[in-house]
């Protein structure tokens, strides 16, 4: 009798054992890498063309496309105040309210290192925060590009790994895992110079509504997807223009945007009669995202 309660708390204490799981307290740093002022300015506003990322929001998780679905329509819970404002709390609100378990954790983070007041970060400036992981879970996080209608930075839907095949955590620069986003909620305009661009928009969301499926721009200079402009010039021939000119008026207007791998000036250009392409630098110009493990406990 007493062996067999012996081997009963024995076989008890393994089960639990094997439930424990460790978990890791990780530091997560996003550093604005981009240079003082975007060489590819063409206006007097040189402060507006800074390169600036907003407060975002953060996720660890266990399941795929916590935030959007690439190819799908925003989902509504926040996303779109995120790419167009800067704005991720009602995103992370509407997260961390709902019931879907596959969601460990939702945070923001909003401010600056070395300040305590909400706001972007600018060249050479870093946001940093703590999240708490286990083998099995990944991270995501999205922030703006400031300088845009509502394009935005993160990874792809399936999150950034923060441990290895054999569950040690990992230390290392993800940038690699970052893409920029359009969210298709807004019509494009000239990176740096639209006037409904969250630094010079008369209010949040006073753009023009787009209402196409999220999109990945590539990171190898290629086209994001070919939708058409017509462009009513005012010279005879588009063809003659010089780079950096004024391309008269955009009828219809529906830009192409692209990611330029050589270091993009945020310059736009008339590609044909009927394309319109708007650059972004490359995301390695832009932001460094690094994740360094703290401590380990078992739960």
């Amino acid at each position: 009798m007493i062996k067999r309660l012996l081997l009963t708390l024995t076989l008890i204490a393994s089960l639990g054992l094997a439930l424990a799981q460790d978990t890791t307290e990780f530091v997560i740093r996003i550093d604005n890498v981009s240079s003082a002022v975007d060489e590819g300015s063409t206006t007097d506003r040189i402060d507006d063309f800074a390169v600036l990322l907003s407060p975002g929001i953060y996720l660890v998780h266990t399941d795929i496309a916590p935030l959007f679905t690439p190819g799908r329509l925003d989902r509504g819970e926040g996303l779109e105040a995120l790419a167009e404002n800067g704005d991720p709390t009602v995103l992370a609100r509407t997260l961390d309210e709902s019931a879907d378990r596959t969601l460990i954790d939702v945070g923001t983070f909003t401010s600056p290192m070395g300040t305590s007041a909400s706001g972007p970060i600018g060249p050479g400036e870093s946001y940093e925060f703590t999240i708490t992981a286990a083998p099995g879970q990944e991270f995501t996080f999205a922030t703006m590009y400031v300088q845009s209608n509502d394009i935005f930075l993160a990874p792809s839907e399936q999150g950034i790994q923060l441990f290895d095949t054999n569950g040690n955590p990992i230390d290392a620069e993800v940038t690699s895992a970052v893409f920029y986003w359009n969210a298709g909620t807004e019509e494009s305009e000239q990176p740096g110079e639209g006037i409904f661009q969250a630094p010079r928009q008369p209010r949040a969301g006073a753009g023009e509504v787009e209402g196409d499926p999220i999109r990945r721009l590539d990171s190898a200079a290629a086209v994001d997807e070919v939708n058409q402009s017509t462009v009513e010039d005012t010279e005879e021939d588009v063809g003659n223009r010089e780079a950096g000119e004024d391309f008269g008026e955009i009828i219809d207007d529906d830009p192409v945007d692209v990611v330029d791998s050589e270091g993009g000036t945020g310059e736009g250009s008339v590609d044909d009669a009927n394309q319109v392409t708007y650059v972004y630098p490359a995301v390695e110009d832009v932001i460094r995202v690094t994740i360094t493990p703290r401590t380990t406990t078992v739960d």
